[in-house]
């Protein structure tokens, strides 16, 4: 993850203050509105889902779904943190092809940028506080024209993939699974990024992974809900980035040592 420090830290925020988040990928947008209220982050709102295909419809695509997401609000907060496609991202820094886009983003949205996360990274991070244990999967970001498969081991992503799309997901998937050269994968598939997965969910369910591949077992198979991914930027990532301006939260270690023990949660 990536946070900028464009804000001097300030004094501890005692009301709620509201951030956006966006998160850009191949083809859709999507964004939210999130809080801070008593050092928690929280979702206040969804935006509308929207599609691109140029820099003129990315922007009017972030503007469409953001003003569905204030709408009705007190105020309209200015202060975002991104997520963005592994690819978008280079050495901790927005990528030289990328970084004119988002200039114009942030300039012609009036936007102020307070950090930046990987997709995949914020998924990993929000699965993780979901089930109380660091996952160990393979994760399919699936798009229209690729799908990048990630091997997740105990809430670290060890390799990463990028495979262009054919007719048969499952054979796309096992090429990006083949790269790896592992001796051994773990038995459980995760799909996200589509509004609609059943198909490849079916796809992925039907294929014959253990005669393929080093899989102990045939291996589980869950679909993520479309917001999923926006809301993990926001909550996982948005944590940090608040920290990175001076607003306290409270870690979720922390939360959990004043309920019960339960396995660390920790972002």
């Amino acid at each position: 993850m990536v946070f900028n420090n464009l804000f001097t830290p300030k004094n501890k925020k005692s009301t709620a203050e509201l951030f956006l988040a966006v998160e850009i990928h191949e083809s859709m947008i999507k964004s939210a509105v999130w809080q801070v209220e008593a050092e928690t982050p929280s979702i206040v709102a969804l935006g509308s889902y929207e599609l691109w295909d140029s820099e003129d419809s990315l922007i009017n695509g972030v503007d469409a779904s953001l003003t569905e997401a204030i709408r009705g609000l007190a105020s309209e907060p200015d202060r975002v943190i991104f997520g963005l496609p592994d690819s978008w991202l280079s050495e901790n820094r927005v990528h030289p092809t990328k970084q004119k886009l988002i200039k114009r983003l942030i300039s012609e949205l009036s936007l102020k940028a307070i950090g930046m996360v990987t997709i995949t990274e914020a998924i990993v991070s929000h699965l993780k506080t979901q089930e109380g244990v660091p996952p160990t999967a393979i994760l399919l970001e699936i798009y229209p024209s690729k799908v990048i498969v990630s091997l997740v081991n105990l809430g670290e992503i060890q390799a990463q993939e990028e495979v262009g799309r054919s007719d048969d997901l499952a054979r796309d998937v096992e090429e990006g699974l083949a790269r790896f050269e592992a001796e051994k994968l773990p038995a459980r598939f995760i799909l996200t990024n589509g509004s609609d997965l059943e198909n490849e969910e079916q796809q992925i369910i039907g294929y014959s992974w253990t005669d393929k591949l080093p899989f102990i077992h045939l291996p589980k198979v869950q679909v993520l809900p479309i917001d999923f991914s926006i809301r993990a930027i926001a909550l996982s990532g948005g944590s940090e980035a608040a920290r990175s301006i001076g607003i306290e939260i409270v870690s979720q270690t922390e939360e959990r040592d004043k309920v019960e023990e339960k396995p660390d949660l920790a972002v």
